[in-house]
């Protein structure tokens, strides 16, 4: 019996590393994530509306380790692929964002975390995927990742704040610039983050926990 239909191609006693194939499975999935992210305060909302607000959701990018020694069998292990589309050089390239990164804290350094990114480069490769892109905010996790060969790269990012005087003379602007116009508000922002979702919860989606 396979939890989710698919063969051990991988596995580790009885873990077996797959992929989703249903969208019954989420509520499980789900289940894992708001317990391995329950100590950072991160709600089970935060991951159903990664799941559903996704346009280019793709259930095959959903890795998961399931120990079937568990009854009924439960994920101990997950990492998710997050299917973007990017403009580089003239060219719109598939970019894999990493995310959701997480493991039962009773089932940590096991290298299930590994297994699945593995599987993960696996799967990029396999689907035409040019890019890979995480955030890791914690030095300790970035080493995890670059023993993987991610690299560690600048990122740039500006940020703006708005006072109340400067919201009116935006508004004000709004009304008496002429159609075709421009003028300048003197308040301008633009924050790059990471390629799974809005930058907020970007640790949450880096992998931290990891195992």
């Amino acid at each position: 019996f396979f939890l989710f239909g698919f063969p051990r191609a991988m596995s580790d006693g009885d873990i077996e590393i797959c992929s989703l194939c249903s969208p019954d499975q989420l509520p499980q999935w789900y289940d894992h994530l708001e317990d391995a992210f329950r100590q950072k305060g991160t709600p089970r909302g935060y991951f159903v509306q990664h799941v559903d607000c996704d346009p280019f959701l793709e259930l095959g990018g959903i890795l998961v380790a399931v120990d079937h020694t568990m009854q009924p069998p439960q994920i101990v292990s997950t990492v998710r692929v997050f299917t973007r589309h990017v403009h580089l050089g003239g060219r719109t390239a598939k970019v894999g964002g990493i995310g959701e990164v997480s493991t039962r804290p009773s089932h940590r350094c096991r290298g299930l975390a590994q297994k699945l990114l593995t599987r993960a480069v696996e799967y990029m490769a396999t689907n035409g995927f040019a890019l890979s892109l995480l955030h890791a905010s914690v030095f300790s996790t970035q080493q995890y990742y670059a023993k993987l060969l991610w690299k560690s790269v600048p990122i740039a990012i500006t940020q703006a704040t708005i006072t109340p005087g400067h919201r009116q003379r935006l508004l004000k602007t709004k009304e008496t610039t002429p159609a075709g116009g421009s003028e300048d508000t003197g308040a301008t922002g633009a924050t790059v983050g990471s390629a799974g979702g809005d930058k907020s919860e970007d640790a949450a989606k880096s992998g931290e926990p990891i195992g």
